[in-house]
């Protein structure tokens, strides 16, 4: 790679451009309800609970209704995901 004068004007753009991102409003609503949700032990513990029923049911996709107790977990993550959708810190993270 040749370093000349463009790529060091495209570098410094590129530094102007992200500056100007992180002193954005919509940035700094996305970190203030990022530190809220990561915060929330309760709503942590929601979220690993989800996380491990999703890989439980990737786990046993492929085999669909043959795999034993497929339509329960797709149940249970489809439960999961509804009420972790529903609560007021995630949809405040989503909707930034």
């Amino acid at each position: 790679m040749i370093i000349d004068d463009n790529l060091l004007a495209i570098e410094t753009q590129l530094a102007q451009l992200f500056q100007t991102i992180r002193q954005g409003t919509v940035y700094q609503r996305y970190q203030t309800t990022k530190h809220i949700v990561a915060d929330d032990p309760a709503l942590q513990q929601q979220i690993a609970d989800f996380t491990r029923l999703r890989d439980r049911h990737a786990a046993i996709a492929d085999y669909g209704e043959a795999a034993p107790g497929f339509m329960q977990v797709q149940t249970a993550v489809l439960k999961a995901k509804r009420a972790l959708d529903l609560q007021p810190k995630i949809q405040a993270f989503i909707l930034v």
